[in-house]
């Protein structure tokens, strides 16, 4: 599992990209319907770029995916994401305006606001919204039956992992 390092705030979590992770189950806390809202300081240390750096994600593969809140290169470059499904299949994606880079301290915050049906992205306490792909924002979200992972996701490949720090 992860090792514990100096955070951005205290102690963060460090991540080998390999196979660490946290698991934080399925309780209901975290079986989240409607509006939801996932912030944390990230530092990566590299991103695998063969899939998603998951960082908080309750999902699998199709079928099972509820919200991710990830690193990724869908757009050939990095960016954070937040993303969430109203049947575990389709998902309706807010990534990042700003390409992010490795070793670097991010604070990203990811809203979902089920009233108004929108995604919303800040990054360092600024909204950066880039470009809405996926499915149209849903009214509310599949409540997945996967545990919540930080640093991973459920059933996770190679590349999945996230390789760095999770704080706070």
């Amino acid at each position: 599992g992860p090792t514990r390092a100096i955070g951005r705030i205290g102690q963060a979590l460090n991540f080998d990209g390999v196979d660490d992770y946290v698991d934080a189950g399925n309780p209901s806390s975290l079986q989240i319907t409607g509006s939801l809202t996932i912030s944390a300081w990230v530092k990566a240390d590299a991103f695998p770029g063969i899939d998603d750096n998951h960082i908080v994600t309750k999902s699998a593969n199709t079928g099972t995916r509820a919200y991710k809140f990830n690193a990724t290169r869908d757009n050939a470059v990095e960016q954070f994401y937040i993303a969430v499904s109203d049947d575990g299949i389709g998902t309706a994606r807010r990534y990042t305006a700003t390409t992010i880079t490795a070793n670097q301290w991010y604070h990203v915050v990811g809203v979902y606001n089920t009233a108004a049906q929108t995604l919303d992205i800040y990054l360092n306490g600024t909204l950066n919204n880039g470009t809405l792909a996926g499915v149209a924002v849903p009214s509310s979200i599949f409540n997945s039956g996967e545990n919540v992972q930080i640093g991973s996701k459920a059933s996770p490949v190679a590349g999945d992992y996230f390789d760095g720090l999770i704080d706070d």
